[in-house]
C-alpha cells in the first residue's frame, strides 16, 4: 500500500462526517451578545459552512474543508482546529526550530512550514519541514512565536495557491505575512536581528530537498505522517472519538447555562493563550517604550466619561475581563470608574457593540509601554454614574 497524500486523508475524513474544528459557544462574541458585528470567522470562511443561528456559531460539515482561516483569525480564541490541532502544530514547530539549531547547515536557514498540496509532490527531506493542510492554519501569534525564536525566520511554501480549491486563502496569508513582519519591526525598532522575518514561497528550498545519493528519509523520524498504516488508524481513532464526543454531548451544560452572569455582574471570562504568545514573542525583542503596534490584535479604548451612565454593559461582556468594574459609589453598588487592561484586549470590539451610549472606542495604535503595563488605565465616570445602577446587580 502506498504512501497516502493529504488530499486521499482529506476524502477518507469526510466520509466519516468527521469535524475539522471544535466550537467554544460562549467564547465567540456572536453568541454573547446579538448585537455584536464580528464575523471575521464567517467572512474568512469562502466555504460557507460557517453561520450564526438562534445565538448559536454552526458549522456545517458538508461544506468546511478544513482550511484553518476560521479559527486562524478569529479574536477571542471560540474555535480550535483537531486537524491538526494548533497544540499539535506550535509542538513540531518547536521540534523543528531546535532541529534546526542542532543541526549545522540549518542554523541560519529559515524554518520551512508547507500546505498539503506541496508536501504531497515533495520528495525530500521531510524531517526538515513541518506541514500544515493548508498555509491559512497559521496565525500571527504562532509566526511570532517560531520567527522571535529563530533569527534566520520562517518560509511558508504553497503549492501555487491560484489553482487549489483552497486559493481564496491565499490573499488571508499574505495579510498574516505582513502584520507579523510589521509587529516584528516595530518591536525591533530598527535595530537589526538577522533574517528575522517571515515570507512566502511556491517552492521548496534548497536546504530540504535531497542530495543526489543520499539515503531514503527513515520513517521513525519526525515527519507530517509515517506512514499508510498510522494515517488510517489516525482517521479511525478520530471518528471514534467524534462519536464518542456526541454521545456525551446530551450530558454538557445548554449555552444558556454557561453564559450564567456572575456575582461580579459579568458573563464567564476566559485566558487567552494564543494571545499570550504574540505579546510574550514581542516582549522578548525587548521593544522600546514608545514602539508602536498598530495591529487587529491589540487595542486601547477611549470613553467619552461625561456621556458614560455607567451602565456597565462593557465589562459585562467582555471575554477577557479586560474591562472590569473599579470603584462604586458609596453605599451602592453603582460603578464610579471603569479599569481596562491593555495586554488582556483581545480587540474584538464587543465592548464598542453593547455601549449603550456609544460612548465607548476602541483603537489600535498601542504603544510598547501600554501594552506591557500591569497597571489598568482608568476611567473615572463622574456625576453620571448615579444616573443609572448597574444591570444584574
Amino acid at each position: 500500500m502506498g504512501m497516502l497524500n493529504l488530499n486521499d486523508i482529506t476524502t477518507i475524513a469526510e466520509s466519516l462526517n468527521r469535524p475539522a474544528l471544535a466550537i467554544t459557544q460562549p467564547r465567540c462574541v456572536r453568541v454573547r451578545n446579538r448585537n455584536a458585528s464580528c464575523g471575521r470567522c464567517i467572512d474568512a470562511c469562502e466555504a460557507g459552512s460557517l453561520q450564526v443561528v438562534d445565538n448559536a456559531l454552526e458549522l456545517t460539515l458538508s461544506l468546511c474543508v478544513n482550511c484553518g482561516a476560521c479559527a486562524a483569525v478569529c479574536p477571542t480564541e471560540a474555535m480550535l482546529m483537531l486537524e491538526p490541532k494548533r497544540t499539535q502544530l506550535a509542538s513540531d514547530l518547536e521540534a523543528l526550530r531546535v532541529y534546526y539549531a542542532r543541526t549545522r547547515d540549518l542554523q541560519d536557514k529559515p524554518l520551512v512550514i508547507a500546505c498539503a498540496r506541496q508536501l504531497s509532490r515533495f520528495e525530500g527531506m521531510q524531517e526538515r519541514v513541518v506541514g500544515v493542510p493548508c498555509l491559512a492554519h497559521m496565525d500571527v501569534p504562532l509566526l511570532l512565536d517560531a520567527v522571535t525564536k529563530h533569527p534566520a525566520g520562517v518560509l511558508l511554501v504553497d503549492g501555487n495557491c491560484a489553482t487549489c480549491k483552497l486559493g481564496w486563502c491565499s490573499e488571508r496569508m499574505d495579510a498574516v505575512v505582513g502584520e507579523s513582519c510589521a509587529l516584528t519591526e516595530a518591536a525591533l525598532g530598527g535595530r537589526s536581528s538577522g533574517e528575522m522575518t517571515v515570507k512566502r514561497a511556491s517552492q521548496m528550498p534548497s536546504h530540504v530537498q535531497r542530495k543526489t545519493g543520499e539515503e531514503e528519509f527513515d520513517s521513525t523520524k519526525r515527519s507530517f505522517f509515517s506512514n499508510a498504516a498510522d494515517e488510517m488508524k489516525l482517521t479511525v481513532l478520530s471518528a471514534a472519538r467524534t462519536t464518542l464526543e456526541e454521545k456525551l454531548g446530551g450530558n454538557q451544560k445548554s449555552i444558556a447555562e454557561q453564559l450564567k452572569v456572575k456575582e461580579n455582574g459579568s458573563l464567564p471570562q476566559y485566558p487567552m493563550p494564543q494571545h499570550m504568545e504574540a505579546l510574550d514573542a514581542l516582549d522578548s525583542l525587548e521593544p522600546a517604550p514608545d514602539a508602536q503596534f498598530d495591529s487587529p490584535l491589540f487595542a486601547l479604548i477611549d470613553i467619552e466619561t461625561e456621556r458614560c451612565n455607567a451602565c456597565g454593559m462593557c465589562a459585562t461582556f467582555c471575554p477577557t475581563g479586560a474591562i472590569s468594574r473599579g470603584a462604586s459609589l458609596p453605599g451602592t453598588r453603582t460603578v464610579s470608574r471603569l479599569d481596562f487592561l491593555p495586554c488582556d484586549c483581545v480587540a474584538c470590539g464587543l465592548c464598542e457593540d453593547v455601549c449603550l451610549k456609544k460612548c465607548l472606542h476602541l483603537r489600535h495604535d498601542v504603544t510598547a509601554e501600554e501594552l506591557f503595563s500591569l497597571d489598568p488605565l482608568q476611567f473615572e465616570l463622574g456625576a453620571n454614574a448615579s444616573k443609572r445602577t448597574l444591570p444584574f446587580a
